[in-house]
Formats: C-alpha cells, structure tokens, sequence
C-alpha cells in the first residue's frame, strides 16, 4: 500500500529524515543555550533585554520547529505500519 504516494521504504526514509532533522534543531537550540547561559551580563542593559528578548523569540521559534517535526515523524511511523498491518492482513507481504 502507498500513503502520501510513497510506499512503505519511502515512508520509512521520510521518518527518519524528519527525525534527524529534529534531533539537529534540539541540538542547535541545545547549543545556543550553552553559549548564551552567561549573557545576562551581555553589554548594556538594553542590550541584554534586546538580546534575551532576540534569544527567547528564537527558542520559541525552535520549539515549534521541534514539534512540527516530531508530529510528522510520528504520523509517517504510524501510516507506515498501519500500511504494514493492513499488507500482513491481506497476506501482502
């Protein structure tokens, strides 16, 4: 069976990209946390503000990035082994 017009090791690839791919966002935002820990003493206080304002904005960003890809990943794994269950089934595979 096919779903979204892939069949089932086009499914299986699509998942695993969509999880790097978010396993690379948690890293970057994972990564900026580190860096940026100590820049509540970054220049100015406008600065600071500006600059933390800058970083939480970004953090959200992140998050639903993250989110976004998580569901996507989970919906492909879930197509794909419905589509395996409903092939077993049927004696398809």
């Amino acid at each position: 069976m096919n779903g979204f017009g892939l069949n089932q090791d086009e499914l299986r690839a699509l998942a695993q990209r969509l999880s790097l791919a978010t396993k690379d966002i948690e890293a970057t935002r994972k990564s900026w946390d580190a860096g940026t820990r100590d820049g509540a003493t970054f220049a100015t206080t406008d600065a600071g503000k500006s600059h933390l304002a800058f970083q939480q904005h970004l953090f959200d960003t992140l998050r639903l990035r993250v989110r976004a890809f998580d569901t996507l990943t989970g919906q492909a794994r879930d197509s794909l082994q419905g589509y395996a269950s409903a092939d077993d089934k049927q004696g398809l595979r």
